[in-house]
């Protein structure tokens, strides 16, 4: 999905850059059906897009529409089978509740061994630290994507929005939409944060070179405090 998302925020300008999104657009495909859904949230922001700049805009989304369908007629020996027999298949909603989403989101825990929230651990506080990391610095970049120099932002954050919102609904509501096992959408919501989060991360860049002491030392402690909270090897 990442690549997708690098690939429409690109111009197709060449018969090479449609053969490459058509190429992505299978391979994803043929991954699993859980990448269907993200991948029309993609369809239609970028259709949307290209389609208010008319003119040039709406000949560029005639010809990438072109490849993205020739890339999902190639994976279609995947999809096409479980959409013939979807009348007989049941859909049994796994859903989990709202706190268990967000602890799901943030900390360590394990998506299918327990639905319930286990005893805070010491070692969380190392194990966390990315999941939390990214979460801040998804949202910090939501407040920067007026300022980002590409669309990758724009894409995540929509990727992001969308599951954020039909996570919380299927929480309360049971939504056949999203399969048997609705939490797996929080690795999409992952990865619109983490697309969201560029412009964030370009703006810390530009923030560290003046401040090299202090990115050491805070490396340093970092280094530290995570040898002293980890767990023993032999766990």
């Amino acid at each position: 999905m990442i690549l997708l998302v690098d690939r429409i925020s690109r111009p197709c300008k060449t018969t090479r850059d449609l053969a490459g999104l058509a190429i992505i657009v299978a391979l994803t495909a043929l991954t699993h059906l859980y990448t269907l859904l993200p991948m029309l949230v993609l369809g239609v922001v970028h259709a949307v897009r290209l389609s208010s700049r008319r003119g040039k805009g709406l000949v560029q989304l005639g010809r990438e529409a072109g490849a993205g369908i020739l890339g999902a007629l190639v994976a279609s020996m995947y999809w096409v089978q479980p959409l013939l027999v979807r009348s007989h298949a049941e859909i049994i909603p796994n859903d989990l509740s709202l706190s268990a989403l967000l602890a799901r989101l943030l900390l360590p825990l394990s998506l299918i061994e327990s639905r319930n929230l286990p005893a805070p651990q010491l070692t969380w506080v190392i194990d966390a630290a990315p999941m939390v990391l990214l979460t801040v610095a998804g949202l910090m970049g939501m407040a920067l994507v007026r300022k980002r120099q590409s669309d990758h932002p724009l894409y995540g954050l929509a990727v992001f929005l969308f599951f954020a919102v039909l996570l919380v609904l299927v929480s309360f509501i049971d939504l056949p939409l999203l399969g048997n096992y609705s939490w797996r959408m929080l690795y999409y919501v992952r990865v619109g944060l983490a697309l969201t989060a560029i412009p964030a991360v370009a703006m810390l860049l530009q923030w560290l070179p003046a401040r090299k002491p202090v990115v050491v030392l805070g490396s340093l402690a970092a280094l530290v405090a995570g040898a002293w909270f980890s767990q023993p090897l032999d766990r």
